[in-house]
């Protein structure tokens, strides 16, 4: 009898001991039965790899690979060579997933679809949640639909100005061989630490035959600051960039229309380097609510994440009201820009209107209800659905 599994988990480690057990349970409790579990340390420093070792004796579906640091992209090209199963799909390990993530797209995988894609929570700690939607339409896609509506846009949504698929290979369940076949195309790619999901990704949707997207929110992001993230801090940044490039330029060539959709991606996430010099991009993304505000009046400007410093950019430049204050629950990311606790607004600070510049609506209700809690009238609350 083959002891073959439908599904295969693999989760890459490399010094996550913080989060990692959150991670694990999540996975090993999964209602599905029929997956194997490969844990891929990634030459961790700290005590990951022991937390690995302790998972693979209490849980026989467990596998632990240890290897010298290689990154990502080889981490899970290793963890994919090393199973046999018929679906594979990877989790962060700082992320985690509902208990029947798995379970819930079981007919799926029994019915022969290629590429299975299910929805994301973005944790965003004391921020709360956002649920962030596809940009297709829900439901089964032949290969002829896949070509239709989802080749066009797929990569770069030209008319309006965003991504197409959503990149993480995280919240996919693809089949193994379509992975395989893509991986097998980065052999001559060393150590990454970008854009390694779309790599895979792309290139492998070529040859997908059919795929279902799900409306079911399953997987856990863990995203809790707005820091300015790590590989746009690398001086290395524009190399692992132009790799990124030239990799998916020379293999995604069965898709009409995809070397215009690579470039303008290119071209916005070069663009997304400005953040390392303070300069925010695409400042036309968001609008300060000025029929909320009149000029001149005193604003306290609640959030200094992307949203945050592209209305106080547009304040500053139009002189339109007076900052009396900058605040954000994670102040000390942004102490360089004056930015202060949210702690010191209260009744004593004499503001007009405190302006919440957050996108997301579930934040701001939480937010709105701290400050109620603090004595501070409703009216005075402004959120513009960004």
């Amino acid at each position: 009898m083959s002891s073959r599994k439908s599904l295969s988990v693999i989760v890459p480690v490399y010094n996550m001991e913080a989060h990692l057990r959150k991670c694990l349970d999540s996975i090993c409790a999964q209602t599905c039965a029929d997956l194997e579990i490969v844990l891929v340390d990634d030459g961790s420093t700290d005590g990951s790899g022991a937390i690995c070792d302790a998972y693979a004796k209490r849980d026989r579906r467990v596998r632990v690979l240890h290897q010298k640091n290689c990154g990502v992209l080889r981490a899970r090209h290793n963890g994919l060579l090393s199973c046999e199963s018929v679906y594979a799909t990877f989790v962060d390990a700082d992320d985690w997933l509902d208990a029947d993530a798995y379970e819930q797209t079981e007919r799926f995988r029994e019915n022969g679809i290629d590429v299975i894609v299910f929805g994301k929570i973005l944790e965003r700690g004391r921020r709360g949640r956002t649920f962030p939607k596809s940009n297709y339409v829900y439901g089964a896609y032949s290969r002829a639909q896949i070509e239709q509506d989802i080749y066009p846009t797929m990569i770069w949504d030209v008319p309006n100005s965003r991504t197409g698929i959503t990149q993480s290979l995280c919240d996919k369940i693809i089949k193994r061989d379509l992975l395989l076949a893509s991986y097998a195309l980065t052999g001559e790619i060393g150590k990454l630490h970008y854009g390694e999901d779309p790599m895979i990704l792309y290139p492998l949707m070529q040859w997908a035959q059919s795929m279902y997207i799900m409306e079911e929110n399953l997987y856990h992001y863990r995203k809790e600051t707005d820091e300015l993230p790590a590989y746009l801090r690398n001086d290395d940044f524009f190399d692992m960039l132009y790799t990124w490039y030239r990799h998916l330029t020379a293999h995604v060539t069965k898709i009409p229309g995809a070397k215009k959709q690579i470039e303008y991606l290119y071209i916005y996430l070069a663009e997304a380097r400005k953040d390392y010099y303070g300069d925010i991009t695409v400042q036309g993304e968001y609008m300060f609510p000025f029929e909320l505000v009149p000029a001149g009046c005193k604003v306290v400007l609640w959030g200094a994440g992307k949203v945050g410093r592209i209305y106080r950019g547009q304040i500053e430049r139009l002189r339109y009201c007076d900052v009396v204050a900058w605040v954000d629950s994670n102040d000390c990311a942004y102490s360089a820009l004056g930015v202060q606790s949210t702690k010191i607004v209260d009744l004593h600070l004499e503001f007009d209107y405190i302006v919440i510049a957050i996108y997301s609506q579930a934040v701001k209700d939480a937010v709105t209800e701290q400050l109620k809690q603090r004595g501070i009238p409703g009216d005075k609350i402004v959120w513009h659905d960004v």
